[in-house]
């Protein structure tokens, strides 16, 4: 079977999005996602692959670590998995992150249909309605033993299913469905955020209505934290769960990444001290900060102040860049920048370097040393946006 190349699944989901109504950002093919688009209060950050199997999983970590950052909902849009082609309307799930197939996306955005059928080790399974299932038990006046006799399953696993602590089998689900004469199988919003996503687990999102919502109501939705023994990944390392959490309280440079081109080791470790240094120095003013790899930009720090209507920024801490290089990276942050909803900035050294790149503000390493606070960063960061 031929499957389409990553360009080309890119290049249809570019189309599909914006047709439907979604402002996508420019293709990111060389970092670890590659767009992100955004409809309303629904931000997607996706990576697109023809084997969902090869996403490597420290680049799943980093898609995690931006989409909690940003509030986004990350997916991995691919062809197959190994050789075999993805189902229609089936999830699956690589390093705790939803990866579905082209025409799955198709139905989410074109006709609100969100897929039923999660696809795990064993098998194929779907999200139980508990309380239907239990209101029409008992409106046939079936006993948990009853059902679970027609249905040819133990007392126990109906009484799981009621209370939404175990997954259904497809054949199971369609045998309750046909004794009790209802459906009783719960939709995956996939799109729905997950503040506290984990690596060691999809958390799945159940919505009960057969549309995506994008002003998520509590009441529509159940968020399903799958049973521990149901664990849909469990070989991920403990030393590499991430917690995605945004308060400024978990997200701190202790957690920092750091990245470096320079394979001498001296010079690595020179590297990562400065920037170490950088992002302190930015923790040091009130801001929490997520440092990334493999993406257009090298930080993204963040204000815990509900008081400041834009509180998020991206960042480049980059030294060693000549000004062509960095108009090109201004690009980029303008570019994310608009479709995130957030500012953005050099951090260098160089005191040669303008105040503003192409309307892209630029703080030396040492003012930021000389502030006092995050007030003083904004003051100066507006400064210099109107000055370019």
């Amino acid at each position: 079977m031929d499957f389409k190349s990553r360009n080309q699944i890119i290049s249809e989901i570019n189309q599909l999005l914006t047709e439907e109504g979604f402002e996508t950002s420019n293709i990111y093919s060389q970092s670890c996602f590659d767009m992100f688009a955004k409809r309303k209060l629904l931000l997607i950050l996706l990576k697109a692959l023809v084997n969902i199997d090869t996403i490597y999983e420290s680049h799943a970590n980093e898609i995690k670590k931006i989409s909690s950052a940003f509030h986004a909902s990350p997916l991995i849009v691919g062809s197959k998995s190994r050789n075999t082609k993805l189902e229609e309307d089936v999830v699956y799930e690589r390093h705790g992150i939803p990866a579905i197939g082209v025409e799955t996306l198709k139905n989410m955005i074109i006709y609100g249909d969100c897929p039923e059928i999660l696809a795990d080790h064993g098998g194929y399974y779907v999200h139980i309605n508990g309380d239907l299932l239990k209101e029409y038990r008992q409106d046939y006046s079936l006993s948990l033993k009853d059902l679970a006799d027609l249905a040819h399953v133990t007392r126990e696993t109906i009484y799981k299913y009621e209370n939404g602590i175990a997954r259904a089998s497809t054949e199971t689900a369609m045998a309750l469905e046909e004794i009790l004469n209802i459906k009783i199988t719960l939709d995956i919003d996939i799109l729905k955020i997950n503040h506290n996503i984990n690596t060691t687990n999809l958390s799945t999102n159940i919505n009960s209505n057969n549309h995506i919502n994008n002003n998520i109501n509590s009441n529509n939705h159940i968020n399903n934290n799958i049973n521990s023994n149901n664990h849909i990944n469990n070989n991920i390392n403990s030393n590499n769960h991430i917690n995605n959490n945004i308060n400024s309280n978990n997200i701190n440079s202790s957690n920092i990444n750091t990245k470096s081109s320079n394979l001498n080791s001296n010079n690595i470790e020179k590297d990562l001290n400065e920037e170490d240094d950088k992002t302190k120095d930015l923790t040091n003013l009130g801001f929490g900060v997520v440092s990334t790899k493999k993406t257009p930009f090298d930080t993204i720090a963040k204000i815990d102040n509900a008081n400041n209507a834009n509180t998020s920024f991206i960042a480049n801490l980059e030294e060693k860049r000549s000004s062509r290089s960095l108009q090109k990276i201004a690009i980029s942050l303008k570019d994310l920048s608009l479709i995130t909803s957030s500012e953005s900035f050099f951090m260098i050294n160089n005191i040669k370097t303008k105040e503003a790149v192409d309307g892209i503000p630029v703080v030396k390493s040492w003012e930021i040393k000389e502030l006092e606070d995050y007030h003083d960063f904004l003051k100066i960061i507006n400064e210099r946006k109107e000055n370019s």
